[in-house]
Parts: C-alpha cells; sequence; structure tokens
C-alpha cells in the first residue's frame, strides 16, 4: 500500500520544493552572512506592504534572508584608526608645523549612526573640520622645540586635544568612543626647513 502512495509522496515533495523556490525566486530573496566583529544595518524598501526604512535592531552574526529589495550596511564594530594629515599649522613662535594625526575610534551604535550620521563619511562629514580647528588651537600655544622635542609637551598636547574631541563627539551625539587622538611627531613646513 505504501508503495503505492510512494509516487504521490515524492510528487508532492517535489512539488512543494518547487513552490518554495518559485516563491523565493519572486519575492526575491537572498542571504547575507554578517562576520565577527560586524554589524549588518537594514535598510527596508518594500514594493508593496511592510514597513521602511531603517530597522531599530542590527544583524550581529551569522546568515539571515533578506528581500532583494532591502540593503544591508557593513558596519565594522571593532576598533578602528583614521589618518588626518595636517599642513602648516603655525605654533606660537609663528613657524609652521605639519603633522600626520590619527584618531583611534569604536562605533557604538551602528543603527543610530546610519539612521543619523551615515556609515561611509560619518567624520569627513561631521568631525574633520572641528577636529583641525582643535588642532590648531592647542599646537598654536606651544612653540616649535616644544612641540619637536619635548615628549611631555607631546603627551600633553595629545591628552587635550583627546578630550576635546571626546566633548565635540559627545556634543554632536555621535555615537562613536574616541579612544585615542596622536598628532605624532611635529615637523617644520618644507619651506622652513629649507630656510633652517
Amino acid at each position: 500500500m505504501f508503495i503505492h502512495r510512494f509516487p504521490a509522496v515524492l510528487t508532492g515533495i517535489l512539488g512543494t520544493s518547487f513552490m518554495v523556490l518559485i516563491l523565493f525566486w519572486v519575492f526575491g530573496l537572498h542571504t547575507v552572512i554578517v562576520n565577527p566583529g560586524h554589524e549588518l544595518v537594514i535598510n527596508d524598501k518594500p514594493y508593496m506592504f511592510g514597513h521602511s526604512g531603517v530597522r531599530d535592531e542590527p544583524i550581529k552574526e551569522g546568515r539571515k534572508w533578506l528581500f532583494v529589495t532591502s540593503t544591508a550596511q557593513d558596519v565594522v564594530m571593532l576598533p578602528q584608526s583614521t589618518s588626518i594629515v595636517v599642513d602648516d599649522f603655525s605654533s606660537k613662535n609663528n613657524i609652521l608645523l605639519d603633522f600626520e594625526t590619527t584618531i583611534q575610534w569604536r562605533i557604538l551604535d551602528s543603527v543610530l549612526l546610519a539612521k543619523n550620521f551615515g556609515v561611509e563619511n560619518w567624520l569627513q562629514n561631521n568631525l574633520k573640520n572641528q577636529y583641525l580647528a582643535i588642532v590648531r588651537d592647542v599646537v598654536k600655544q606651544y612653540t616649535m622645540e616644544q612641540m619637536m622635542s619635548d615628549p611631555t609637551t607631546a603627551a600633553s598636547v595629545d591628552n587635550e586635544v583627546t578630550t576635546r574631541v571626546r566633548e565635540l563627539v559627545n556634543m554632536e551625539k555621535l555615537p562613536i568612543l574616541v579612544m585615542n587622538v596622536s598628532l605624532g611627531r611635529a615637523k617644520p613646513n618644507e619651506k622652513v626647513l629649507m630656510q633652517m
């Protein structure tokens, strides 16, 4: 009796599998993979029904199915560093100095960053100009000799810039933790070096 029903059962299973594949294809489901130390911020854009916009919760780890109309933005949650070159900032004795500064930072809330500031260029759009103004103000308090050869001054400058950048991040409500700022080694401008 079971042998006679086996082809019908097999046909039912194959038919159901085929219908599931058709539904996946029609609704455009695709898979995304989240690596350790990353989060995916999902922005849903349904054709006809459902909620649109950025989801309140990120996808943390593993494999997830999404509709083809949904976009997934990868956000690195691990500590990162960004280098910003600073040219021609005047010291206390009016000598132009160059730096290659480094900001070490980490994202605290990927969804809030994506909704309010953008994941790609948040530093460029929300912090860079104010950061350069902070560095200019702090460097102006010290002479070229202090900036170039006094380790205590260098540490003091790094600490002051770090504190002021953290205050700026809090004021702007950026979901970022500024871990450290380093101005690196001060160098006189090339024209100043030629004169020296």
